[in-house]
């Protein structure tokens, strides 16, 4: 019953420059688990024949830099509590809000 339930869903990523320690293809499915609130009724069905546009996609960007918030301050060797992470990065880990719509066409 659930296979029968229409949803959007992230399908296709493209990846110019990835220095985490995900790889590619596990960031691309985790991205792909992501659930994009959009009525499915206003997107229409892919072929194989036709190209991507407006009424068949929808495209987000993902771009997030992981910095230290004080270069001065040395980077412990093991760090086992995100709180303490938070403390010493910026953006040490990434968020589904972190995505942005990037408006195709029209």
């Amino acid at each position: 019953m659930i296979a029968e339930v229409p949803t959007v869903a992230i399908e296709k990523v493209e990846m110019w420059q990835n220095t985490s320690i995900i790889a590619d293809e596990n960031l691309a499915h985790r991205m792909g688990l992501i659930p994009i609130m959009v009525d499915p009724k206003l997107i229409e069905f892919k072929t194989a024949e036709k190209e991507y546009d407006e009424t068949n996609c929808l495209r987000f960007k993902l771009h997030v830099v992981c910095s230290k918030k004080d270069p001065k301050i040395p980077t412990p060797l093991n760090i086992n509590d995100v709180e303490q992470e938070e403390k010493i990065f910026n953006n040490s880990n990434v968020f589904s809000g972190q995505l942005e719509w990037v408006p195709i066409g029209d």
